[in-house]
């Protein structure tokens, strides 16, 4: 019995994918696995009042008439066994138009944290499986 509670407390390589939604039910997001890389894109927001929002704050012009739904807003995140982290990614906000390193914990079972830095500034998000 200690061996099956010790093995289903494990973390696995896989435990990030799926769908999420942020803490404050503003957006909902998949996570998936690419090749090596762990990648999440935008898959519903709550006030885009039907019409099609646009990545309009993008640092690139030629971005900006992008739709932000289907958007990977996270990219080339890695599973590290060691420290039970998928890190040495890039979190994009369209919100903002800035990208920052980031990095993805599981911290209770069905949530995540979402750890983005920049410029020496550390910010989180929780996100809840779906």
């Amino acid at each position: 019995m200690l061996v099956m509670f010790t093995a289903s407390a494990q973390t696995k390589t896989d435990d990030i994918v799926g769908k999420w939604e942020a803490e404050d039910g503003s957006a909902q997001f998949e996570i998936y696995k690419s090749g090596n890389e762990y990648r999440g894109k935008i898959i519903w927001l709550k006030n885009h009042n039907g019409g099609e929002a646009k990545d309009k704050k993008n640092p690139d012009e030629n971005l900006r008439d992008r739709p932000i739904l289907g958007l990977d807003i996270l990219t080339d995140l890695s599973y590290s066994p060691s420290t039970k982290t998928w890190s040495g990614g890039s979190l994009y906000s369209p919100e903002k138009g800035m990208y920052a390193n980031c990095s993805v914990v599981i911290i209770r079972d069905k949530e995540i944290k979402i750890i983005a830095q920049i410029k020496g500034f550390t910010r989180s998000k929780i996100w809840k499986r779906l």
